[in-house]
């Protein structure tokens, strides 16, 4: 840690009014309003905002509700570069404005006579992560990965629904772009998105290269983030080949993957560009109705991108609020990005204010600003006050793993230790025997109910039933489940060395033994 800058502040502090107390309280409760609306939505207890949700800083995810299209500026290379783009029209995405910089993304269209372009900017701490090999729609989405709800000249005999996966396979080094057509379901009854749609399939496959469709990816420099650039050609996504023009618009809804480092899962997931609030982000791959609106635009270099950067920080600030607030400004200059403690003096060399500790501030000059209050609230008499300025390097923290989570972590784990615990339940129950640690989970939906860890907590092995308790032989673990989906009460046993499902002796109780208890009860 270095202290640069210890210096003093010779200006008198000017008397302050009953009005700074009063506007901190302001303050402090607007910065609980979102935590209070969290807490009121638990209870089931609604809370009207009367701004709209597109734009309100006090919505922690991002709304949007439309996308502007802009003319490309010029020819457009598909390398995966933005350099070539006009980016003054993106939306920027998120579940959570303090995620941004893990799990953000923007997203960029353009158009022009030959068709629509598409770049996406991905942060990402392991880029360009997925494991899955060819052309699996179904399994191609699971990990780093784009898909696309497009629909161009909705509710019209010549609608063309798209569903549209990018991504590159890391285990291949390959780009892919794999379309599906028309519905997602195979049978009635049909969701909003309808029924399948085999004869546009036929006629335009499930890839855009004939058409000279195009897709490409590019690493940043940085390692934190990925571009995904692409092209969809008019002739393949309307069915009469004809390009749009500016004041036209089409159905474009957004939802980015994050996978996780080996890109074999799913660590995050987000949706945009929704027609309103109502619409389930869980199932708006079905929602056909809520995708939002992208519209072509005849002009650029628009304000759009700066407005929605403005937006993230006023959201941000909900969370985590580093300005200050006074009359007396303190300024100093650092060498580089780094974070800043400041504590202010008397004349006799006592403290009156911790002003804050760890704040992050960036390279050059920097100015923060003293209300002259001391650490109880109360104003200081006018008089000479030092500053003393300590900054150093940020200090960084890495999760390792943790207990009980939706299997979405939001930060990057050592493989091996992820996906602990069930995502819609609790931690029920622990066993241990010799150097053989179980524990077990109730409420899992594809996840992990009964996990062997080793000495370091490494996952040896799991099993997706949901567990009350458990019970450990040399040979077997036995598991006491109350199953919620199957409304019923069992008995079942694993082989401890590898997790296998070891049948019982009586035929009529294998795999499991139901025992004769209500679910409530148990």
């Amino acid at each position: 840690m270095e202290a640069h800058h210890p210096a003093s502040l010779l200006a008198p502090v000017p008397g302050t009014g009953i009005w700074q107390t009063a506007k901190q309280s302001f303050v402090s409760m607007k910065k609980l309003l979102p935590y209070l609306t969290r807490a009121l939505m638990a209870l089931g207890v609604a809370w009207t905002l009367t701004a709209s949700a597109q734009d309100d800083a006090e919505n922690f995810t991002s709304n949007n509700r439309g996308i502007t299209v802009v003319p490309a500026p010029g020819p457009v290379v598909i390398d995966g570069k933005d350099n070539d783009w006009d980016l003054s029209a993106g939306i920027l995405s998120y579940n959570d404005p303090t995620l941004v910089n893990k799990y953000g993304v923007w997203t960029h269209v353009m158009w022009d006579d030959k068709g629509i372009y598409l770049l996406l900017r991905y942060n990402d701490s392991s880029p360009m992560k997925n494991a899955t090999r060819g052309q699996d729609f179904d399994k191609s989405w699971r990990a780093d990965a784009f898909q696309g709800r497009v629909v161009l000249d909705e509710k019209s005999p010549e609608e063309h629904q798209m569903h549209i996966n990018i991504f590159h396979s890391s285990d291949e080094n390959k780009d892919y772009m794999i379309v599906h057509h028309g519905g997602l379901k195979q049978k009635p009854p049909y969701d909003a998105t309808g029924e399948p749609r085999p004869d546009q399939k036929e006629k335009y496959g499930t890839t855009m290269e004939k058409f000279g469709g195009k897709v490409a990816f590019s690493p940043w420099e940085n390692g934190k983030g990925y571009n995904l650039e692409a092209f969809w050609p008019w002739s393949y996504v309307r069915t009469n080949g004809q390009p749009l023009k500016a004041g036209d618009s089409f159905v474009l809804g957004v939802e980015a993957m994050w996978g996780n480092a080996d890109g074999s899962g799913m660590e995050h997931r987000l949706v945009d560009n929704m027609r309103d609030d109502k619409v389930n982000r869980i199932f708006f791959f079905r929602a056909k109705d809520g995708w939002g609106k992208a519209t072509l635009s005849d002009k650029g270099k628009l304000n759009i991108t700066a407005a929605q950067k403005q937006l993230q920080e006023a959201r941000l600030k909900q969370f985590v609020n580093y300005d200050t607030e006074g009359p007396v400004p303190i300024s100093y200059t650092l060498p580089d990005d780094r974070d800043v403690t400041i504590a202010i003096d008397n004349e006799q060399g006592q403290r009156v204010r911790n002003l804050f500790g760890q704040f992050p501030r960036k390279a050059g000059a920097n100015t923060d600003h003293w209300d002259g209050l001391d650490d109880a609230g109360n104003a200081v008499p006018a008089g000479n006050y030092k500053v003393s300025i300590v900054d150093h390097t940020p200090i960084t923290s890495k999760f390792f793993n943790s207990v009980y989570n939706a299997g979405t972590p939001p930060w990057a784990t050592v493989n091996g230790r992820r996906f602990w615990g069930s995502n819609h339940g609790n931690p029920t129950t622990a066993a241990t025997r010799g150097d053989v640690t179980m524990i077990g989970f109730t409420g899992t939906e594809g996840s992990s109910g009964i996990i062997r860890i080793d000495e370091t907590g490494k996952i040896l092995w799991t099993d997706s039933t949901e567990l009350l308790d458990l019970a450990l032989t040399d040979k077997y673990v036995y598991m006491i489940s109350r199953e919620s989906y199957t409304n019923r009460c069992m008995v079942r046993r694993l082989k401890v060395a590898d997790g296998t499902m070891a049948l019982f002796e009586n035929p009529e109780r294998s795999t499991e033994s139901k025992l004769p208890m209500p679910i409530k009860e148990m």
